[in-house]
C-alpha cells in the first residue's frame, strides 16, 4: 500500500530524521533491495498571524504508531482483509471536526508512549482544517494537517502542550478505525518548544507534518 493511502491523502507526503527519540519509526519496512528503510516522524510549525513562532519535532504516541504499521501492512479501511481502499477512512480530514482536529493545552509533563489525550486540553476546536502534501526531494514525502483558529476564537491561553487527533486504528488487530484519537503530542516539558500565550488579536495556525523518507 502506498504511504499516501494509509494516511488518507490524495498525493504522497521532509526533514531529515534525528536519530532516536520516542515516536520515530526505524526499520519499519526494510527494503528488499538497496538496503534502505522507511523512517517516519512528525513535526509542527506554529504561526500567530504572519509570525512563525517555532518549528519543532514532536512525539508520535502508540496509537499513532499502531495506525502507521497497520496502514503499511494491510488495507486502511473498515473492510478487514479486503483489498479495496476506503477513501472515507482518512486519518486527517478537511473541515470534519468530528473525526480529526488539533488541540492546544495548558498541562505539563513528558509525553509517554501510552498517552491517549493531552494532560489539560483546551477543547476549543479549530475554525477550519485542511490538508496538503509534497515531496521536496526524491524518496521523501510529507503530509500536512493544518488547523486554524480565527482571531479571538481562543482566549489568551498559556500553551504548554499541543496534541494532534485523527481517525485511527488503535489496536494491532483493528479492523475499524475510531474518530478523534491522539496521534502525536509535543510539550514544553520535553523541551520541544517554549510556552507561549495565544494572541487573541491574530489567527493561530498549527501545521502538523507527518514525514516519511527512504534512508
Amino acid at each position: 500500500m502506498a504511504f499516501n493511502e494509509f494516511l488518507g491523502c490524495e498525493q504522497p507526503a521532509y526533514t531529515r530524521p534525528i536519530a532516536g527519540g520516542l515516536g520515530q519509526v526505524e526499520e519499519v519496512y526494510p527494503a528488499s533491495q538497496g538496503g534502505g528503510e522507511l523512517r517516519l516522524w512528525g513535526e509542527v510549525e506554529v504561526r500567530q498571524g504572519d509570525e512563525v513562532l517555532f518549528t519543532a519535532r514532536n512525539k508520535i504516541v502508540s496509537q499513532g504508531l499502531l495506525h502507521a504499521i497497520i496502514g503499511i501492512t494491510r488495507n486502511h479501511a473498515t473492510l478487514g482483509g479486503a483489498s479495496t481502499y476506503n477513501p472515507t477512512a482518512r486519518v486527517f480530514n478537511i473541515n470534519d471536526l468530528t473525526r480529526s482536529w488539533i488541540y492546544v493545552g495548558t498541562g505539563t509533563g513528558a509525553t509517554t508512549e501510552g498517552m491517549t489525550d493531552l494532560v489539560t486540553p483546551v477543547t476549543t476546536k479549530p475554525d477550519a482544517t485542511s490538508t496538503d502534501q509534497d515531496s521536496p526531494v526524491a524518496g521523501t514525502y510529507r503530509l500536512k494537517f493544518i488547523a486554524t483558529w480565527n482571531s479571538g476564537s481562543l482566549g489568551a491561553v498559556a500553551v504548554e502542550e499541543i496534541g494532534v487527533y485523527g481517525h485511527l486504528f488503535t489496536t494491532i488487530d483493528s479492523t475499524a478505525s475510531t474518530n478523534g484519537r491522539l496521534f502525536a503530542r509535543l510539550s514544553t516539558t520535553d523541551s520541544e518548544f517554549t510556552g507561549f500565550t495565544v494572541n487573541t488579536a491574530a489567527p493561530l495556525t498549527i501545521e502538523y507534518r507527518v514525514v516519511a523518507t527512504f534512508a
